[in-house]
């Protein structure tokens, strides 16, 4: 499941790249919290994103916690641009819908294989 989950953040990191790259980012893509420019730019979040995984390119050496929490975001991330097709994921059959129903599975998985949390409420 791990390397799987791993894997998956393959597609959302691909759409976000290609949306820096079709806005000329002065930057190339790596987010600097100190630049104005990174600060004021609509794919703020998203920029910062690509930057962590950058930063955890050696997913081996990060906890399957961590990974997941990237998955969950890059879901997020899908799931927008999926809504600015008009796109129904729940039927659709293309690739993107398709990964999406995936990565959620995952996600799933990953969060039933833990321990229940007493911190957690219950609903």
């Amino acid at each position: 499941m791990r390397r799987e989950m791993i894997e998956a953040l393959g597609l959302p990191r691909c759409l976000i790249q290609q949306s820096i790259e079709d806005r000329s980012c002065p930057n190339v893509g790596v987010f600097d919290a100190t630049n104005q420019r990174c600060n004021v730019c609509d794919l703020n979040s998203e920029c910062h994103w690509i930057t962590c995984l950058y930063e955890f390119s050696d997913f081996e050496r990060q906890p399957t916690y961590t990974i997941s929490a990237s998955l969950r975001y890059g879901v997020r991330l899908v799931e927008s641009f999926l809504g600015d097709l008009d796109h129904d994921e729940a039927i659709c059959t293309c690739s993107t819908c398709s990964w999406l129903r995936d990565a959620q599975s995952l996600i799933e998985k990953f969060e039933l294989s833990l321990p229940p949390n007493p911190y957690r409420p219950v609903h």
